[in-house]
């Protein structure tokens, strides 16, 4: 029996992205860079024991999780008054991204984005038959963000959904707001849905998230996650921000996946802001003296408050994932739009063996 002949005809001939490869470093392993998850650990506040005596295991979590939203609405009180209206709580982001998509997504719909940016949002919008249409960033210009190459593409096609991760994931750079409202504005007027995906949105200023836009455009999403800048990624906690008619609209699927424990550990969390700006301030510190020690290998434009960046061979032709993994490395790849000569890593907790690997690697060019 052919049971491939049963798939859905669409995804018959769909090439997955490998943005996760499972090849194990066993014996020769050293560093795990690749996950972008925070290797300082999460809230010294979060007492796992009080938090699983507390929980109710027989009873789903409090569908609609109005405290967390409470939480979620004074985290943000100094930005923009929220209510829980604009709020949806959620089993993750990438849960959240594929709701969304389930809402919007016909088959042949074309979603609009840029390249490189998270591999696994895209294979979502292929499962549904969706045709992902990217603006490339340029490998010469260091992979900078540039809004002109979207604007002009969503200017020449109909797009139900435009997908922007912020900051960008591989290469951690952190997109102006202002470029941010203007395409979420030029796709209000072509009837466009904008996602802006913040996954790593803990990692800059709250004036940088496009949270503070969603009273004033009624057609932008902005997904959040616990998993990165907070460390809870095995908790799977996320949530949506978004205008109150775009929350009523997603409300159309009920989410009752939530993880009880995780949803204490968020809370605490939230409380947390000593444990935010320590991570910020490691993390700056760890990227500036990798950026700093570097002399052949390439950094793209990055921020080095965000954990990850595209590192980049200078030949082409090396690949740089096998390379890194022959010294025990693991790293990240399968993004669009970037060659074999490049991967994207995640800042270790200590930065010294990451180092000395990476200068016995530049001592081929001398």
């Amino acid at each position: 029996m052919d049971i491939h002949s049963l798939l859905r005809n669409h995804l018959k001939n769909m090439k997955k992205s490998n943005y996760v490869i499972n090849d194990q470093l066993i014996n020769n392993q050293k560093l795990d860079c690749s996950f972008g998850i925070n290797p300082f650990g999460s809230s010294k506040k979060i007492n796992k024991f009080d938090i699983f005596d507390r929980t109710d295991f027989q009873n789903y979590p409090p569908f609609p999780y109005d405290e967390m939203c409470d939480e979620i609405i004074k985290y943000w009180k100094e930005i923009i008054n929220l209510r829980r209206e604009n709020i949806t709580v959620c089993a993750g982001s990438m849960v959240i991204l594929d709701n969304i998509n389930n809402l919007f997504i016909d088959q042949g719909d074309k979603v609009l984005g840029y390249s490189p940016q998270f591999p696994a949002y895209i294979n979502s919008v292929y499962l549904r038959g969706g045709i992902y249409c990217d603006a490339p960033l340029s490998a010469e210009n260091k992979y900078l963000f540039e809004s002109f190459s979207i604007i002009f593409k969503l200017q020449q096609a109909d797009y139900k959904l435009l997908y922007l991760d912020n900051p960008n994931n591989p290469t951690g750079q952190i997109i102006p707001i202002e470029e941010i409202e203007f395409i979420v504005k030029k796709a209000a007027e072509n009837s466009t849905c904008v996602i802006v995906d913040e996954a790593y949105g803990d990692y800059m200023d709250q004036q940088s998230s496009a949270i503070s836009l969603v009273h004033k455009y009624e057609n932008l999403f902005v997904v959040r996650t616990f998993s990165k800048a907070y460390g809870l990624a095995g908790m799977r906690i996320g949530y949506v921000v978004a205008s109150d008619r775009l929350i009523n609209i997603y409300g159309m699927i009920d989410d009752y996946l939530l993880n009880p424990i995780g949803l204490e550990a968020a809370k605490t969390s939230l409380r947390d802001n000593n444990f935010l700006s320590k991570t910020i301030e490691k993390t700056s510190t760890i990227k500036k003296h990798l950026s700093d020690s570097l002399k052949y290998l390439n950094i793209a434009e990055t921020s080095y408050h965000v954990p990850i960046f595209l590192l980049e061979h200078p030949d082409a032709s090396v690949n740089l994932f096998k390379l890194l993994q022959s010294y025990g490395v693991k790293t990240t790849t399968g993004f669009e739009n970037i060659g074999v000569n490049a991967v994207r890593m995640r800042i270790p907790k200590q930065p010294e063996a990451l180092l000395s690997i990476l200068h016995k690697i530049e001592k081929h060019f001398i």
